[in-house]
């Protein structure tokens, strides 16, 4: 067995989701949701851009906390979320409704930190463990 030792070398980077609309047209509705907590948008022009504009502005303007920690920002052809704090993850899902209007989330960037237990760096081994390792974590 080797020994891997969790010594926590990874640089921090901030998560970041690409959320595209696609096949829009006027009265569909677009939803973020966080933790059951959601925000939705309806379309009036029946746009990619109009869907982006709309969702980056109440992202922005969302007090929601979960919504807080992400920064929004309007791609024109998508909405990005991007983490407020580099090494702090999140998950927030996406979805539209009515006729063949979709809203796909796609992890962009990966979070990564040097608390991240799932990243090759962090370990002595520069690999996450495997269950023939010995695992050292020191507090």
């Amino acid at each position: 067995m080797a020994t891997n030792r969790f010594i926590g070398n990874a640089p921090l980077v901030a998560q970041l989701n690409t959320v595209t609309p696609a096949v829009v047209v006027a009265t569909n509705t677009f939803t973020l949701t966080c933790n059951s907590k959601t925000i939705t948008v309806v379309s009036v022009a029946g746009t990619v851009a109009e869907i982006c504009t709309l969702m980056a502005a109440a992202v922005t303007a969302s007090l929601i906390p979960e919504f807080q920690e992400v920064t929004a920002t309007d791609n024109v052809t998508a909405l990005l979320l991007t983490s407020r704090v580099p090494g702090q993850p999140f998950t927030i899902t996406s979805s539209a409704s009515g006729g063949s209007a979709t809203f796909v989330t796609t992890l962009t960037t990966a979070n990564s930190g040097p608390n991240d237990l799932n990243v090759a760096s962090n370990w002595s081994l520069g690999a996450v463990p495997v269950i023939t390792d010995d695992v050292v974590l020191e507090f």
